[in-house]
């Protein structure tokens, strides 16, 4: 049965994991008949400091708070949402704007998730229990969390969980991205039924990335990728163990130089980046799920600030821990690099984990048949 949903996640603007991942989830549910929807949910202001803001993006030499440097990688990123996830709200802000967009489109269901959702410091603008579905009213409407994350392994606010607690125990179904979260819910928030499932990237079959990928050149020369988001002289070491141990030749590619993350590379390029590389770098959760989704040799570099939960939960259950390598750790490079990822073992375990996070999101939708 057709339904209207819902997508409810983290501001996309230049984030090439977080766009990618919604991508997948709304691209997976238009795959399967639904119509989908973004719900654009941004970062509360106030209108006073939202019309500050909007003069400081315009104002040349200058940059304050860096408003208008991250206007310009918003903008160079905004075609990719605007051609690829076309169906979308408009901007939104607070849980009374959210609760009229949702009456307005009349959903069946909306989805919370992927990405860190969950985690408080990301959401915490004065509507964070939007993230928590509070403006969805029953009954037509199903409250599902697909791949939803806490980001690190345990609830940091003791004093807001009474509210989670009791908005998470009003959902129709719920799912995290990590193990960790599956925890949390349970032992945090009394929550007995939480499913375990893969980030929708990882979901969606391959196939649908290849609107982004072009021929490879004809260039004989091997590619080392590298794409770290938070640069630092450890990370710069690892760099250099690696490409010291390759058993060839490889021209470095860097998708950001330094921490200032000027895109350089379309969302559709950065895809293409990882098809084509021959060794990947990276210390980004979504730069390793697409080492994995291309099957590429790589090391991943795990950053306590960040979270280590969403990069050990999915590399504990393909088997692959040894590609973790913990910044400021002890670390054997080469050793690492001799052992190869047999991808033909790790196609199967992902094929089995696919259908069951593609099964829990579809029975949870049937939900709404035995509710309305």
């Amino acid at each position: 049965m057709k339904k209207k949903i819902g997508i409810l996640t983290l501001p996309l603007n230049n984030n090439y994991g977080g766009m990618l991942q919604a991508f997948a989830l709304y691209q997976f549910l238009k795959n399967q008949s639904h119509d989908a929807y973004l719900i654009q949910k941004e970062a509360y202001r106030p209108k006073w400091k939202r019309w500050t803001i909007g003069v400081l993006e315009k104002i040349p030499f200058q940059d304050l708070k860096k408003y208008r440097s991250t206007a310009i990688k918003n903008k160079y990123h905004r075609p990719f949402i605007d051609e690829y996830i076309s169906e979308k709200t408009k901007a939104i802000y607070t849980t009374k704007e959210l609760e009229a967009v949702s009456l307005e489109h009349d959903f069946d269901a909306v989805i919370v998730g992927s990405d860190q959702v969950w985690r408080l410091e990301y959401i915490d603008d004065g509507y964070f229990s939007s993230y928590f579905l509070d403006f969805i009213k029953p009954p037509k409407t199903l409250k599902i969390s697909y791949a939803a994350s806490f980001g690190k392994d345990t609830w940091e606010d003791t004093g807001k969980a009474p509210l989670v607690e009791e908005l998470l125990h009003k959902f129709d179904a719920i799912s995290t991205r990590e193990i960790s979260g599956v925890q949390v819910c349970a032992q945090q928030f009394k929550l007995n039924e939480c499913a375990h499932v893969l980030d929708p990237t990882l979901m969606v079959d391959r196939s649908v990335y290849d609107c982004f990928l072009t021929p490879p050149s004809n260039s004989q020369n091997k590619i080392l990728l590298t794409y770290i988001l938070d640069h630092n002289q450890n990370k710069n070491n690892i760099l250099g163990d690696v490409t010291n141990n390759l058993p060839e030749l490889h021209t470095l590619v860097q998708i950001y130089k330094d921490d200032q993350h000027t895109p350089e590379f379309t969302v559709a390029q950065w895809v293409n980046l990882f098809a084509d590389a021959d060794f990947i770098v990276t210390d980004s959760f979504h730069g390793m799920v697409f080492s994995i989704i291309f099957n590429k040799q790589f090391v991943v570099i795990g950053n306590n600030n960040r979270g280590l939960a969403r990069f050990s939960s999915l590399l504990s259950m393909l088997g692959l821990e040894s590609r973790l390598v913990i910044d400021n750790a002890e670390y054997d490079i080469p050793g690492l690099m001799q052992q190869k990822i047999d991808y033909t073992v790790i196609e199967s375990v992902l094929s089995n984990l696919k259908k069951q996070s593609k099964n829990f999101l579809e029975s949870s939708l049937l939900i709404s048949e035995q509710k309305i």
